[in-house]
């Protein structure tokens, strides 16, 4: 009986050191504020965007945004060697990575070209065409444009409805940086959910305010307009999640309408030898090491891979 009232004991006491040792560790690395995170601009057009001008620390990794919202301390020139436009969601904002490790360096690294990366995480295909739109000397800056995309990019385009997501507006550091990384960390796991008809949770994905929710649009005829107005060469990387490796599609899905546009190069990272199921961190984001690989593969469907 002894033993059991001073294991419980034990128990008691380790469970509140514990939080206060998280507590004491976030707040000593400076992980886990509002302050360290990007902040976003929000509208109806492109839904949101990294706020331009902007660098900071989350996490303990590096990140940085140039005054066209793009993914890289250097301001926006075409250079001397190939400028390549990679856009995407997550997979190219890589907030789980400091700023070297993410995609965009990476791809760089082995293309030999000069990489700008635009993203934002949870962009679709009509939040990245609209930043094209709104950015056409970008368009006509680069020499070649790769869009990294997966079989959710095409359904719908997000528009901004979180601030523990994408934060506006830079906030007091909370009372508990503890809670606070538990909340975002619990959005991130069950705001989105991967099948809404087969995830049940008390959560509540929010909802874009009034003024905010894009109307989406025709993604084959915005692409098409890409296309005849660029006159350059648009490559399609076509990402599969984890559960889309075994699938007998040779892109992990089906593809959708725009891929059957003239004027686009397809590649389907599922169908590299290179590619596997132990490349992922999640269920869909890539590992450190599976940044790497998908950056190789990315630069040889370009025929610049070294």
């Amino acid at each position: 009986m002894r033993f059991g009232v001073r294991s419980a004991a034990i128990m008691l006491a380790i469970v509140p050191l514990s939080l206060l040792a998280g507590e004491a560790i976030l707040r000593v690395h400076g992980w886990a504020t509002h302050a360290g995170r990007p902040l976003y601009h929000a509208d109806n057009r492109i839904g949101y965007i990294p706020l331009p001008s902007q660098s900071g620390s989350a996490y303990g990794r590096l990140w940085v945004f140039n005054e066209r919202s793009m993914g890289t301390a250097s301001p926006f020139r075409p250079t001397a060697r190939k400028d390549i436009l990679l856009i995407g969601d997550s997979l190219v904002f890589g907030g789980q990575f400091t700023q070297a490790d993410k995609l965009g360096p990476q791809l760089e690294a082995v293309s030999g070209g000069k990489v700008w990366p635009i993203s934002a995480p949870s962009w679709a295909l009509q939040n990245e065409l609209q930043y094209l739109r709104d950015h056409p000397e970008v368009v006509q800056g680069v020499d070649e444009i790769i869009f990294l995309l997966n079989a959710k990019d095409f359904r719908w385009p997000s528009s901004w409805a979180s601030k523990l997501s994408h934060p506006r507006v830079a906030e007091p550091q909370p009372r508990s940086l503890l809670w606070s990384a538990i909340r975002r960390k619990w959005y991130r796991i069950f705001g989105k959910p991967v099948d809404p008809a087969k995830v049940r949770t008390p959560y509540r994905r929010p909802r874009p305010p009034p003024g905010l929710k894009l109307t989406p649009r025709d993604n084959v005829a915005d692409m098409g307009a890409l296309v005849t107005a660029a006159r350059k060469p648009i490559h399609l990387i076509f990402y599969p999640d984890q559960a889309e490796l075994p699938g007998v599609d040779p892109c992990g899905f089906e593809l959708p309408d725009v891929a059957r546009l003239p004027g686009l190069t397809i590649t389907c990272v599922k169908a590299d030898k290179r590619w596997s199921r132990a490349l992922y961190s999640d269920h869909i984001h890539p590992s450190a090491e599976g940044v790497r690989v998908l950056s190789r593969i990315i630069a040889d469907s370009l025929g610049r891979g070294r």
